[in-house]
């Protein structure tokens, strides 16, 4: 059981990228700045921003790496805590078990939807720049971290991390 443990221990958890991101339900792929948001799309996610209405919604993909001098480890669910800019937004879980196989990287989806509104007091260009930080456009990179507690397979059950980890996007893309 604790070699287990170990394997999972010894994993590398990072935000890989952000992907399928839509604002107010205006999708921003391939927009770099505010001024390429045609103004219907604008006065909706304007609107939004009126109304405290303002869902983002996205696909975080967590990058497992598990070293090849570590046993394959299986991940059985992930409670995760959403913080964008070092801002605690919303919670979850990934339900989905997770084999991590000796030396390769799989990628989790974490589908994640947040109303802006709720924790972020901005106009709506700069809730638009937080947004295209998320994929390395904008005027500055968007701070991405998920506080996870990672639940493994062992031969007496599931176990549970002891303490939550940070998992943090270590390269924009």
């Amino acid at each position: 059981m604790l070699g287990k443990v170990a394997a999972l221990r010894s994993v590398d958890f990072s935000v890989d990228r952000v992907g399928g991101i839509s604002l107010a339900g205006v999708d921003v792929s391939g927009v770099s700045s505010f001024d390429d948001i045609g103004l219907l799309d604008a006065g909706r996610i304007t609107a939004g921003v009126a109304t405290k209405r303002l869902p983002l919604r996205m696909t975080v993909f967590v990058a497992a790496a598990n070293p090849s001098d570590n046993p394959s480890a299986r991940m059985l669910r992930l409670d995760w805590s959403l913080f964008l800019n070092h801002t605690e937004t919303v919670r979850g879980i990934v339900e989905q078990a997770v084999d991590i196989p000796t030396g390769q990287t799989v990628a989790i989806p974490v589908a994640v939807e947040v109303n802006l509104a709720d924790f972020f007091d901005s106009g709506a260009r700069d809730l638009v720049n937080l947004v295209l930080g998320l994929t390395g456009q904008g005027s500055r990179p968007t701070d991405v971290r998920l506080r996870a507690t990672p639940t493994i397979d062992t031969p007496i059950g599931p176990i549970a991390y002891p303490r939550p980890i940070d998992i943090v996007r270590t390269r924009v893309q």
